[in-house]
């Protein structure tokens, strides 16, 4: 696997900078924002007693607009990570590896995270999106499974891989907390792969050459 510096993203200026006024803009200017505008709705509505002029219709605008179009981005952000997330998922679904139940899947696009399970085959399949066009596609099995532990609504998977030792995904409590049960009884049961030449974690590390071509994407588990 090639090294990548997943870390260095959280530790530049710019990104740190960009994380800072999102986080004052969730937190303090988008209900400020939404409090202001809802006294506007009562503005228009007594506007017949009280005329408003050009400039009062612009600066309504412009706060509207200041609340409609980053939420509306954001929207549309996660929409297309959830797309994408369907498509590189159903790339390695297959009935003889890979055919997980809708149950045990996990599509966290708001994080960019895929989490499946097929418990028939002691098949896991996970998808983390990185920023700067990072993507890890991740092949596990029972044999590459060390530990996983369960906290709130978090699930958190132990891997023998190096490069990766451990993963997490973040999902409703009812859900995380079935699969880690299904997780846990599929521990104690012994699984027999279907390809030996090519053990479900090569054939994804294999397979994702494809996705970093369909997707321009790099994915480091294609690196041989």
């Amino acid at each position: 696997m090639s090294k990548v510096n997943r870390k260095g993203k959280y530790l530049s200026l710019t990104f740190l900078i960009w994380s800072g006024m999102r986080s004052v803009y969730y937190i303090i200017l988008l209900p400020c924002a939404v409090f202001f505008a809802a006294i506007t709705l009562f503005i228009f509505m007594g506007s017949t007693r009280h005329p408003l002029y050009t400039s009062d219709y612009f600066l309504l605008t412009m706060l509207w607009m200041f609340i409609l179009l980053p939420l509306t981005f954001r929207y549309i952000s996660i929409k297309m990570r959830s797309k994408k997330l369907q498509q590189i998922s159903l790339f390695f679904k297959r009935d003889d590896r890979f055919n997980p139940k809708e149950s045990h899947e996990v599509f966290n696009a708001v994080y960019g995270k895929y989490f499946g399970v097929d418990i028939s085959r002691g098949t896991i399949l996970f998808i983390d999106m990185h920023r700067k066009r990072i993507i890890d596609v991740v092949g596990i099995t029972m044999d590459t499974l060390t530990n996983i532990e369960l906290q709130g609504s978090v699930i958190r998977m132990y891997t023998l891989d190096p490069e990766l030792p451990m993963l997490s995904i973040t999902a409703p409590s009812v859900v995380v907390s079935g699969l880690y049960n299904t997780l846990g009884a599929m521990r104690h049961k012994s699984y027999s792969e279907s390809y030996p030449d090519e053990p479900w974690p090569r054939h994804v590390a294999r397979q994702s050459k494809f996705i970093e071509f369909e997707h321009k994407v790099t994915v480091p588990q294609a690196a041989a």
